[in-house]
């Protein structure tokens, strides 16, 4: 990773971050930071990540101008720095280049570095990360054009970051970005900074406690004189009687006469602590009423991150980035922006005394869409492999589904399947399934599907197949090359496997061997909210080696659950570079489904609905059968109709008794349904089986029925299947017709998992559920 800051701080310190964040989400991996900022050695760093310092370009004048041309100290400068910079890229062999610079300062110092790296490591990615606003567009635009920026990044870049929001601030479109650099240009978010506590800091703090916080620094410090000259004399003007305390941080890079007269002052001021340098700065941020800043990126980030009221004085030094940038976000109403009138002492301090005092963050519509931590999936993915791709560029997806004699993962798979093709409609997906119904369900646009031989599931690690007179090798054998040899075929941008990261029996490791000699592929694993009881699932994870795997190949891990209903992480003990890569999606449902209204309720027959789903219906006789018995015992007492759906698996003899059992009874029973929506919207009661898919779309609809995580939340009556007699079962039902208190919608957990799903899927992360 490399930077370069020439009176700031901005570029290194996003650099260690993004090294920090890469280093937290994948422990196996080494960075090596290459930066010229000379108090670098004063920042922390973490485990894995180490630096070189690169000897800093000697400044002219007030040291902002342009480096001098044909300067003898200058050129050997230059020189040292490239030897230094080839000399790590040849020995280190990086897999990935991140580059966190401004691009105009020193352009052919970047062209010659980054030519090296193309010639002498043909297969290194090289990215250039960008803050959101890097100075006003006119002036950019201009000043890159002269310097060859935009073909700098046309010619040696295989992916621009802007850390920010395209729906903010739109880079590509306000520095006229050419369509070869804005295609491969991806919006990460904000980066979302991490404090550590401190001791010292909390010792400080604790002295006053109840005055109001105000931070005041103006970054690197070098052109912030007169903000924190201001603020003295507003605070020399008031003579101690001020009912807020401060913490001035006046950056590194300052004058040292400049510095000293601060201190000197400092001394004399109650209420005030004054650092020139604090490696715990974001600390005091957290604890702040109050930030006044000079715009830069990173202090920006935490204020948005720590949902902080901020004052912005944009200093000279800054090219109008951070005037640009305060502009933007004061039209947001999240912060105010100084000018220079308000730079008088009295001015200044009358506006810090109001905001200091005044309300917390505005938490309005515009800054609830502001996004945050949208760069943690770049830091996700191993090191020997490309970095995420963003949306345009997912162009073929990979979704492994095993069923055997079900439809929910064909279900769930599909939902997701819907959402992709909603957010991106030109991709295209391919979905290779066991299930003997597949496609049970109508496929969403540019979607097909591969259908393999099929492997029944018989109890935990013992599979059988159902159509084929073969062994379970040889079938393991046809389904293993069949899946490799489509997959690598088809070359897709993503493979999302569901449920097992091994796949059945192991059969995803011809894959995931030839892909990972092959070509870069990103692989992502989805799971559902439970897996099955704790103990025997974590033993079968170590067994099947599961768990190494899953480390060792998947970039991301999408739960389909709510951590505070079922904490998957945690109850199937999951690594800590598992851990990194999980996010918490919510439950996936068919969504964008248009709620009862008043009109369908009026189409309700007289008697209330009873919908009885057996999921797929290999196993669900037993079930139906006690409905049926429960049924037979309310019908003199208790009016309601019922449709019972065996699905497709149910064995015919079995479907026949049921249908000559329901004679005489309010019940009518149905096979193959292809959609039971219309049957769940009119339904008072749904019983079922517990399926994950079944749960959510109940949860959709806020019916009522049946399972335990959910009946421990107070939304369902779980009966074990030990305890299920038809009494249980008639007692629940009555309970639940009578009933007419609605669900609880406070008590619903998030059911829009298969849009977040598909979103991060796309390089678009989200909060996680």
């Amino acid at each position: 990773m490399c930077s370069h800051d020439r009176w700031g701080l901005g570029s290194t310190s996003r650099t260690i971050a993004i090294a920090s964040r890469l280093a937290l989400d994948v422990p196996a991996c080494s960075i090596l930071v290459l930066t010229d900022l000379a108090i670098v050695g004063r920042f922390r760093f973490p485990q894995n990540v180490d630096f070189v310092r690169l000897p800093g370009v000697p400044s002219h004048g007030n040291g902002f101008g342009p480096v001098g041309k044909g300067d003898p100290v200058t050129d050997s400068v230059l020189r040292i720095r490239r030897k230094i910079t080839q000399s790590v890229a040849k020995s280190f062999r990086p897999d990935i280049v991140v580059v966190e610079r401004d691009p105009i300062d020193l352009p052919d110092e970047m062209r010659k570095a980054l030519g090296f790296v193309r010639q002498e490591l043909p297969g290194t990615r090289i990215v250039w990360g960008l803050p959101d606003v890097v100075g006003e567009p006119q002036a950019v635009v201009a000043s890159w054009k002269r310097a060859g920026v935009l073909d700098l990044f046309d010619g040696f870049c295989d992916e621009i970051w802007i850390h920010g929001d395209r729906g903010l601030f739109d880079s590509t479109e306000h520095y006229a970005f050419p369509s070869s650099v804005a295609e491969k240009t991806l919006f990460t978010g904000y980066l979302r900074p991490s404090s550590h506590p401190s001791d010292r800091v909390q010792h400080e703090l604790a002295q006053e406690p109840k005055r109001p916080l105000v931070i005041l620094t103006p970054g690197g410090g070098a052109n912030g004189y007169p903000l924190i000259d201001s603020y003295f004399r507003f605070l020399e003007s008031m003579k101690g009687r001020v009912p807020i305390r401060s913490v001035v941080i006046s950056g590194p890079m300052m004058g040292s006469d400049e510095r000293d007269d601060l201190a000197r002052r400092a001394q004399r001021l109650p209420h005030l602590i004054c650092h020139r340098f604090s490696k715990h700065l974001l600390e005091y941020l957290r604890q702040a009423r109050l930030v006044v800043f000079s715009g830069g990126y990173n202090t920006h980030c935490a204020n948005l991150a720590f949902r902080k009221r901020s004052i912005v004085w944009p200093t000279p030094s800054s090219a109008n980035e951070h005037a640009h940038r305060g502009r933007v976000f004061a039209e947001l109403g999240v912060l105010d922006l100084l000018g220079a009138s308000d730079l008088e002492p009295e001015r200044l301090g009358r506006m810090v005394m109001t905001l200091a005092n005044g309300a917390g963050f505005p938490e309005g519509e515009a800054s609830c869409r502001i996004p945050m931590e949208r760069a943690r999936p770049f830091c996700t993915r191993s090191p020997h492999e490309a970095p995420l791709m963003g949306r345009s560029s997912i162009r073929k997806i990979v979704i492994y589904s095993q069923d055997g004699f079900g439809l929910g993962h064909l279900r769930r798979n599909l939902n997701i399947a819907i959402q992709l093709h909603r957010r991106a409609p030109g991709a295209r997906i391919l979905l290779i399934a066991d299930s003997p119904a597949a496609p049970f369900f109508r496929l969403p646009p540019r979607c097909d599907f591969v259908k393999i031989p099929t492997l029944v599931k018989v109890t935990n690690g013992v599979w059988r197949s159902d159509r084929l007179s073969l062994e379970d090798r040889e079938i393991l054998r046809i389904r293993s090359e069949l899946i490799r040899d489509t997959v690598l075929a088809y070359r897709p941008d993503l493979f999302l496997a569901d449920h097992m990261p091994c796949g059945a029996l192991g059969e995803l490791a011809l894959l995931l061997e030839a892909v990972r000699r092959r070509r870069p592929m990103r692989f992502a694993l989805g799971l559902r909210d439970v897996l099955g009881d704790p103990a025997e699932i974590c033993r079968q994870w170590h067994q099947d080696q599961h768990y190494v795997a899953t480390t060792a190949h998947y970039d991301s891990i999408f739960i389909y659950g709510c951590r505070d209903m079922f904490d998957l992480v945690e109850k199937y003990q999951f690594p800590e570079p598992m851990i990194a890569r999980a996010h918490y999606c919510g439950y996936v449902s068919r969504e964008h489904v248009p709620m009862e209204n008043g009109d369908a309720r009026a189409e309700r027959k007289r008697k209330p609905m009873v919908l009885v789903t057996g999921g797929g219906g290999a196993d669900a006789c037993f079930f139906i059968d006690k409905f049926l018995d429960a049924t037979a015992r309310l019908k003199d007492h208790l009016p309601f109709r019922a449709v019972v759906t065996t699905g497709p698996f149910m064995h015919a003899d079995q479907h026949r008794w049921l249908q000559h059992k329901a004679r005489g009874l309010p019940v009518r029973i149905i096979g193959l349904s292809q959609d039971d929506l219309p049957l769940m919207r009119h339904a008072e009661v749904i019983v079922s089986m517990a399926g994950y898919n079944t749960i959510s779309e109940i949860l959709r609809f806020r019916k009522k029925a049946r399972t335990r995580i959910m009946g421990e939340r107070g939304l369902f009556t779980a009966i074990h299947p030990h305890k299920l007699t038809a009494d249980n079962l008639a007692e629940a039902i009555a309970g639940y017709l009578r009933q007419t208190t609605p669900l609880d919608d406070a008590r619903i957990p998030p059911l829009d998992g298969a849009s977040r799903a598909a979103a991060l899927m796309l390089g678009a992360p989200l909060e996680a559920a």
